[in-house]
C-alpha cells in the first residue's frame, strides 16, 4: 500500500516537481527573433544602392576688408 500525499494548502499551488517555466523557451526564440530582424534591418541599409554624389559648387577665395579698429571701450555704453 502506497502512502497518500500531504494534504495541498488551500488556495495554494504546490507543483509535484520543479520544472523550467514555458515563457524562458518563448524570451529566447523573442531575443532570436529580434536579433534576425536587426542584422537584416542594418544588412539592408548597409547595401543599399547609393547615387552618386552631386557635384559640388565651385570654390572661391574672399579678401574681406574692414575699417581700423577704434579706442577700447570699457563700462556701459550710453546711446548717443
Amino acid at each position: 500500500m502506497t502512502a497518500a500525499p500531504a494534504p495541498t494548502p488551500v488556495g495554494r499551488y504546490v507543483p509535484r516537481r520543479a520544472r523550467r517555466a514555458d515563457s524562458t523557451t518563448r524570451l529566447g526564440r523573442g531575443i532570436a527573433a529580434s536579433a534576425v530582424v536587426h542584422a537584416a534591418v542594418v544588412a539592408a541599409i548597409a547595401f543599399w544602392p547609393r547615387e552618386a554624389p552631386r557635384p559640388l559648387p565651385p570654390v572661391y577665395r574672399v579678401s574681406l576688408q574692414a575699417a581700423p579698429p577704434g579706442p577700447r571701450a570699457e563700462g556701459i555704453v550710453t546711446p548717443t
